[in-house]
């Protein structure tokens, strides 16, 4: 069973029930440069810290080529560099740079 995950009705990911995962695609254009890493609403990554067990990324390359990255939500909340949008004050982001990710 899957459950979408929206925010200001803009898709940000699924729970998967069956992996007890919260899944997400991202893309290069999806990396923050200055931390070369991706970036969570913190605001989500609290909702399903007590319903999921892991967060897998999958990272899509301009080459075609795709890498599972795997964390937990607690792992984000504990060492995501906090980030808000200056245009989008309620909007918070936690950034986990990529080599804090288990690659798979």
């Amino acid at each position: 069973m899957k459950k979408n995950m929206m925010i200001k009705k803009r898709f940000v990911g699924e729970i998967n029930k069956e992996q007890n995962a919260f899944i997400t695609h991202r893309y290069e254009e999806h990396v923050f440069r200055l931390w070369n890493g991706f970036g969570f609403n913190k605001d989500v990554i609290k909702r399903i810290s007590e319903s999921v067990r892991e967060v897998w990324v999958y990272y899509h390359h301009q080459d075609e080529s795709i890498d599972l990255l795997k964390t937990t939500p607690e792992f984000i909340l504990a060492k995501g560099v906090e980030y808000k949008n200056p245009k989008d004050l309620k909007d918070t982001q936690l950034i986990l740079p990529m080599n804090q990710f288990e690659w798979v």
